[in-house]
């Protein structure tokens, strides 16, 4: 038992996130890769005034349940047409691992519909969930799991990890959360290709160790402090 539930583990978080040095990116195109997003207005709320973290959570959820929820790998290993357009719009290859990739995505569409320049939010442009990471400012960063909190872990001593959006702490005490690039079906084993994105339970650690292999929370970003800081930038 004890060895199924640490083999369960090490495939949850061995997630072929990025490596260091990146691998060269897959060239081979997928038509109507550079398709956009289209444009969001700016909420109501957001126009009259700062949201509270529930509002901007509940504005996160319409996002994702609008634009993100079909992202299935349907054209092999970290491909599809809305993956690819995704990768592209976040600068990287074709091919690339996403799960960092797809949050940034995700957070560039929050500063659309809140109607606050992205760069103004305090949060790291990239792919790598390690750099990014260890790139925010740690004011933002604690072990507490929190809705809005981007949760990084690390496949110890690898440069591999693994980033997903808290939205909410279920009544058993796990972690709803929001993910690219991981299995979404069948919370009990890891099926990458073929799935994508969507919602899924975990249980919160700080530390764990599977057979010979340590997982570790790098942090958890609280993107509502994030969003504030960026509110008060806007209307200083």
């Amino acid at each position: 038992m004890f060895k199924k539930i640490g083999e369960f583990f090490k495939k949850l978080f061995s997630t072929k996130v990025e490596t260091k040095p990146v691998v060269k990116p897959i060239t081979t195109p997928i038509e109507a890769v550079t398709k956009p997003i289209e444009e969001v207005e700016p909420v109501e709320q957001a126009k009259e005034g700062l949201l509270t973290r529930e509002q901007l959570n509940e504005l996160s959820t319409s996002i994702i349940n609008k634009y993100y929820l079909t992202v299935r790998e349907t054209h092999g290993k970290n491909r599809s047409p809305e993956i690819d357009a995704l990768i592209k719009r976040q600068g990287g290859g074709l091919g690339n691992a996403y799960c960092q990739f797809g949050q940034q995505d995700h957070l560039d569409e929050l500063a659309k519909a809140t109607g606050i320049d992205r760069r103004l939010w305090n949060y790291p442009e990239g792919g790598s969930t390690q750099t990014v990471i260890r790139a925010v400012d740690k004011k933002y960063i604690s072990m507490t799991p929190i809705a809005l909190g981007l949760w990084t872990i690390q496949y110890v001593p690898n440069w591999t990890g693994h980033i997903e959006l808290i939205k909410g702490i279920n009544t058993d005490g796990t972690l709803k959360m929001f993910g690219f690039n991981t299995s979404i079906k069948t919370p009990d084993k890891v099926v990458r290709d073929g799935e994508g994105a969507g919602y899924i339970n975990r249980k919160f650690f700080t530390s764990a160790t599977y057979g010979s292999q340590k997982v570790e929370t790098r942090g958890i970003v609280d993107l509502y402090l994030i969003y504030v800081d960026a509110f008060n930038k806007k209307h200083a």
